[in-house]
């Protein structure tokens, strides 16, 4: 179902190395929004990637490519930044946007992110895919948020969640742990909570707001 969305959204969403030693390889994602170079991702990606010299060290999507003129907001985890030393050349067909009524309980949805292959250079990011369903749309904090059945794996924060076309439906920032409500006993007798693991967004009615107050101009779907 998401094959043809794959090659769509690996163009957009591009991943960021928070830490390139060998010890130590982190890595995030973040979507380029448009030819301006300018990008979103989870706030929390850009407090990790920031460091006493700003954010020089880390590198977003390309080697050489830093990011700078960031604006965070708390509430949502939603950060957005503007890239130096990017080519607007680079991406071939930059996102869209859907409108926040197309995103409903139950329609499939996948998830991109990375990992560090060789833990020292962002070319060795290696791109992954997840896929589940919209299973809760609720507001936390005043912004509304979307769960979805699938969890959010490391390196998945701060990309898309995304449609079968590739439209942008959300922005991962985090997994959650959700108890079924039923036990399982183990072979000693003792009783172990069942638990699973959900994913969750920021919609895309809460994201499109955090752009527009931004002042980041962006295509939406249609």
């Amino acid at each position: 179902m998401f094959a043809a969305a794959y090659g769509y959204v690996r163009d957009y969403a591009r991943p960021v190395l928070l830490s390139g030693t060998a010890s130590d390889s982190r890595c995030g994602s973040f979507v380029i929004i448009n030819r301006s170079g300018w990008v979103i991702t989870a706030k929390h990606i850009l407090e990790e990637a920031e460091d006493e010299d700003g954010f020089k060290k880390s590198m977003w999507g390309w080697k050489g490519v830093s990011i700078d003129e960031v604006f965070m907001d708390s509430d949502s985890d939603l950060a957005v930044g503007r890239l130096t030393g990017f080519d607007g050349d680079w991406v071939s067909d930059y996102p869209v946007f859907c409108e926040p009524e197309e995103i409903v309980l139950g329609m499939s949805v996948g998830r991109i992110g990375y990992t560090i292959d060789d833990g020292e250079d962002i070319a060795s990011a290696s791109a992954f895919m997840n896929s589940g369903i919209v299973s809760k749309d609720y507001e936390d904090s005043n912004v509304r948020c979307i769960v979805t059945s699938s969890p959010g794996i490391k390196g998945q924060s701060g990309g898309p969640v995304f449609d079968k076309d590739g439209a942008v439906c959300g922005l991962q920032v985090s997994t959650r742990i959700a108890g079924l409500g039923y036990h399982r006993m183990s072979e000693h007798g003792e009783a172990a909570a069942m638990v699973s693991c959900e994913g969750l967004a920021v919609h895309v009615e809460a994201v499109r707001k955090f752009l527009d107050t931004a002042g980041v101009s962006y295509r939406i779907k249609g």
